[in-house]
């Protein structure tokens, strides 16, 4: 499935998704040449996309870029630190090449940090700066769009993915496949149930794996009442 993020931008901006599978190309034509000031504490290898400006005061920055590469706890301790202050958080989970770090957003909900509040949560650079760099005018839609990022990235490439796959292999049998579902959307209810305790209020609507594939998960949320 991957994490196709154009189309919740899309939502965020209020837009029409644009008619480009480019990240930066959709990017530009949502936020119409919008400047977003990002001050990083920790230099990034990656380059940035057009409209992002790297100040050298985090109280002049729209958000601070925060990247996560090491200790689960230090960076939840740094981001609440952050937040107190009044800043808006990106937070890069970088520790691992695809997945997230199965110990940061635990740590995150151990702390006072309120998910929701987040600008931006992803494991690619380039996805992250696309979030940040679209105007949000949809807050709803910024919440799905990090739930969305949160439940795929931390809950089942990081913890569940690994779970489904040593139970039912990498393609699941014709008659496994509901019981694979189900396995699936329990683990991640779960994680969905912590999140709504962080400002994240979704569950799940439909989920299922294209081709019978465990690379396949595909799932939709809708928001809880």
């Amino acid at each position: 499935m991957g994490f196709d993020i154009i189309p919740f931008l899309a939502r965020m901006a209020r837009e029409a998704v644009p008619d480009s599978d480019d990240l930066i190309q959709a990017v530009q034509r949502l936020n119409a040449g919008t400047v977003t000031q990002i001050f990083m504490p920790y230099p990034l290898s990656e380059g940035l996309l057009p409209g992002v400006t790297v100040v050298d005061d985090p109280d002049a920055a729209h958000v601070v870029l925060l990247t996560h590469r090491g200790n689960a706890a230090a960076t939840a301790a740094e981001v609440e630190a952050r937040m107190i202050e009044g800043q808006r958080i990106a937070l890069l989970d970088a520790k691992y090449p695809i997945s997230g770090d199965p110990e940061l957003i635990q740590a995150l909900l151990d702390s006072t940090v309120y998910l929701g509040t987040l600008a931006a949560y992803d494991v690619d650079v380039t996805r992250l700066q696309a979030a940040i760099l679209t105007p949000m005018r949809d807050g709803q839609a910024h919440r799905h769009y990090l739930a969305h990022s949160l439940l795929y990235h931390w809950a089942w490439q990081g913890i569940v993915k690994a779970e489904v796959k040593r139970r039912f292999g990498d393609t699941i049998a014709p008659e496994q496949e509901q019981r694979a579902s189900d396995h699936a959307r329990a683990r991640l209810g779960a994680f969905l149930m912590q999140m709504g305790r962080r400002g994240l209020r979704f569950q799940l609507a439909k989920i299922g794996f294209a081709d019978r594939r465990i690379d396949g998960l595909w799932f939709e949320l809708s928001q809880m009442l």
